[in-house]
Formats: structure tokens, C-alpha cells, sequence
């Protein structure tokens, strides 16, 4: 069963789904309600589409909050997942959801932004660190090639907020498609950039200006650089 449309992004579309889990008798043994993103153009190989899952499985691993449950069909290249909005008790702030317009309004009803902004903050410069960190040669670091990576899932209710990685396409290894190795300082600035520019998309949620996000990486890169050994240059 398809649903409600959430959203759109490339070539993939992101609807509601209800999905049967069949049990060894081949009977109904429950139903889950899920997210799917279908794949509506061919480009999108099967090899891309696991190259994803590898990635967030390689994110998890580093213990990056990630979606929950991703798990592909391989007859179809959809994406069956955990339903972050749940109903409507959450908003995810992505700018590829198309259902963010309620949760602006109550903001704007209460003249109010996210609750917890500041933890917002510190949890995607958390997701930007795990992310850069090269822990051997078979596990290099990564880095956000594009900003909308980054979800916010907010709590309609309480405006309480958390920061995860949701979109696995746009995040990428140490090396670059023509093979050049970047070092862990630039995957770092890559990464402050794309976080930057996500929560300035997301501006009226959270209200962060660009002088004030400048402040905050600035001073949160150099304390890192100090007490690790990233070179400056």
C-alpha cells in the first residue's frame, strides 16, 4: 500500500507505505508503517542505490544517528524506512519535504523557533566530526558533499528537535570521483560548509544568522584542530 506524498529529491519520490511482514506459514504476521522512496528514473543503478546503504551503514557504525530502519528491494530499487514524520507527530526539516508549511505556522502563531536550537547546533558539529575522523586505511573519513544530507526531525508537539544524517547520496568518502585524496582539514571545511548552508536554509525553524553560524564552526575548528592532529595546512 502507497500513501500520503511527503517528498521529492533527484529522481526519487518519498511516499507513505504500509508493509506486510509475512510469516513461514505465509500468513499475515503484522504490518509496519513505513516510508518508501521509489525510484522513478532508471539512473539511479542498484549499484548507487547500495553504495547508499553502505554508506549509512558505515555512518551507523561510527555512531552517527542515521534512519533507523533502510532497507532496499532489489527487485524494484525501491527504499523501504522508518517513518520519521510518524503520522503527524513530527516535521522533518529537509529541503526536499514538501510538508514542512504547519509546523512554520505554529512557530509563527507562538513567535517561537525550536526549542532546542543550541543542542541542534552542537549535534550537527557532533555529525561533522564522527564523520571527518580517519580511523584507518579501510575506514577513511567522509565528508557532506551536499548540504541536504542533514534532516532535522522536530517534535510537533514540543519543538523539541534532533539533527541526523538522512540522505546518503550526498555524503562521500575521502576520495574524489577522479581519485584525488582530500585530507581530513578539507573533508572538515567541506563539511562546516554544507552544515552551514543547511541550517541557513532552515532558517526560519531555527533562526541562525550567517555571522552567528560563522562564529560557532570557527571557534568549534580551531578548539578541535588544537587538540587533535589535523594539520592547518
Amino acid at each position: 500500500f502507497v500513501g500520503q506524498y511527503l517528498g521529492s529529491g533527484g529522481s526519487n519520490t518519498v511516499h507513505t507505505a504500509e508493509i506486510e511482514v509475512i510469516g513461514q506459514q505465509g500468513k499475515t504476521v503484522k504490518r509496519l508503517k513505513m516510508a518508501m522512496r521509489k525510484r522513478i528514473r532508471n539512473q539511479d543503478s542498484l549499484e548507487k542505490i547500495r553504495a547508499e546503504m553502505q554508506t549509512r551503514e558505515d555512518l551507523r557504525r561510527r555512531n552517527i544517528p542515521v534512519i533507523p530502519t533502510y532497507r532496499l528491494d532489489e527487485n524494484t530499487g525501491n527504499i523501504y524506512m522508518t517513518e520519521l514524520a510518524k503520522g503527524k507527530a513530527n516535521t522533518i526539516l529537509s529541503n526536499s519535504n514538501d510538508n514542512m508549511e504547519l509546523l512554520l505556522q505554529k512557530l509563527r502563531q507562538r513567535n517561537e523557533l525550536i526549542r532546542n536550537r543550541d543542542d541542534v547546533l552542537n549535534q550537527v558539529w557532533e555529525i561533522v566530526i564522527q564523520m571527518t575522523k580517519s580511523y584507518s586505511d579501510d575506514d577513511p573519513g567522509f565528508y557532506l558533499r551536499h548540504y541536504d544530507a542533514l534532516y532535522v526531525i522536530v517534535d510537533n508537539e514540543t519543538l523539541e528537535a534532533q539533527a541526523i544524517v538522512g540522505d546518503y547520496k550526498h555524503v562521500s568518502r575521502e576520495v574524489e570521483h577522479d581519485g584525488t585524496s582530500l585530507s581530513q582539514l578539507e573533508m572538515l571545511n567541506r563539511s562546516i560548509k554544507s552544515a552551514r548552508l543547511y541550517l541557513l536554509s532552515m532558517d526560519e525553524y531555527l533562526g541562525f544568522s550567517e555571522k552567528e553560524l560563522y562564529a560557532f564552526f570557527s571557534a568549534k575548528k580551531l578548539e578541535y584542530v588544537q587538540r587533535s592532529d589535523v594539520q592547518l595546512d
